[in-house]
């Protein structure tokens, strides 16, 4: 278990949060399973979880977040960044100038090979002729949006972990539980994004930790077919409300 006082800074005192059902299942993730999260997969800062990349690795970042789309981080994704790395093509301007062959080859452990390739390609050349760090959260999201393969998600997880903008990626882990936990139905993305970002506050180190959470709980407990017997939320949890599950 963390130190009763490094874990108070998971929850920002100061910061206010309703008591909303987001910020009730916030709370009790950082309670109860913030210590099984997977140090080699979310770098802890001291103020929350982070990408498992330096704080200044800006392009690692998007890199990361562009090859993990339909991947396995651990055995897919990183792989993939760390074949960049290795193959000193972990730059835009590298990635521009290298060959489609060596980057296809680097790349490969991701999936998708093509269409990650062409995505990489493009936000490259993207940072290369626009300093993306000085665009509002709107524009920055235009940009990245108008790469074919770059969609919602992506571009949300690139805005939060390498500009560091509050914002929540809305993976399918995400809605999963929230529908579950909170027996809540939405359709769109943009719906489930403005109903978790109306309900916790907008701070960018709270957006990261939730996210983290989110995607290792559902990783791990909240799968397709949910470990409810498990599950460390499950007495708060609605759905166990509704179908109870030998506790």
């Amino acid at each position: 278990m963390l130190p009763y006082n490094y874990r108070r800074l998971y929850f920002h005192e100061g910061v206010s949060m309703e008591a909303s059902c987001p910020s009730m299942l916030y709370r009790l993730l950082v309670d109860r399973f913030l210590d099984e999260v997977p140090s080699d997969e979310w770098r802890r800062t001291g103020k929350g979880l982070d990408w498992p990349a330096p704080e200044n690795a800006t392009f690692e970042k998007i890199a990361g977040a562009v090859l993990v789309q339909n991947a396995n981080w651990r055995n897919n994704a990183s792989k993939a960044v760390e074949n960049l790395k290795k193959m000193g093509i972990s730059e835009p301007f590298k990635i521009v100038e290298a060959s489609p062959a060596l980057l296809r080859e680097a790349i490969r452990p991701a999936g998708f090979t093509n269409r990650k390739l062409k995505a990489l390609y493009e936000v490259s050349k993207l940072m290369l002729n626009v300093r993306l760090d000085l665009l509002d959260d709107y524009s920055l999201k235009r940009k990245l949006l108008n790469i074919n393969g770059i969609g919602p998600e992506t571009s949300d997880t690139i805005l939060l972990y390498a500009f560091n903008r509050p914002v929540i990626p809305v993976s399918k882990y995400a809605k999963r539980i929230l529908k579950r936990f909170c027996n809540i139905h939405l359709e769109s993305y943009a719906e489930w994004q403005t109903y978790i970002q109306e309900n916790i506050p907008r701070n960018v180190e709270i957006c990261k930790t939730f996210h983290a959470l989110l995607t290792e709980f559902g990783l791990k407990y909240c799968t397709n077919k949910p470990k409810c017997n498990i599950c460390l939320i499950k007495a708060d949890c609605k759905h166990t409300m509704i179908q109870p599950v030998n506790r």
